[in-house]
């Protein structure tokens, strides 16, 4: 299924459920530029990183492929790329996430990304 935002039909911001729940990660479709995704991941409410990914469309399956690159990614992190590349503020909850994330799903409960 694909999302149209700009005739207005389905949805432009979708919530997963991680591992632990302290942790939540929002992808959203950008509201100006065409075919890029924001995805954002949470701890304890608070902002800890930002990903933007340019895509080919915006299906479903795409943007669920996005954040678990974007997880990916967090897993390849260590704590000095964190310290080098998270400004000062977020660096704790980045960590946090970098140390503790262990799965995302979607909210129906399909399993999005786990670490190896």
């Amino acid at each position: 299924m694909r999302y149209n935002k700009r005739r207005g039909t389905g949805k432009n911001k979708f919530q997963y459920v991680c591992e632990p729940n302290s942790i939540k990660i929002v992808a959203q479709i950008a509201p100006s530029a065409h075919g890029k995704i924001n995805v954002t991941l949470y701890v304890d409410e608070r902002e800890a990183l930002f990903g933007s990914y340019r895509v080919q469309d915006l299906e479903v399956e795409t943007i669920n492929s996005r954040v678990a690159t974007f997880c990916d990614g967090l897993a390849l992190f260590t704590d000095e790329d964190i310290q080098s590349y998270v400004s000062e503020d977020k660096s704790t909850l980045a960590r946090h996430a970098y140390r503790f994330l262990k799965e995302v799903r979607n909210k129906l409960g399909r399993l999005i990304w786990k670490r190896s």
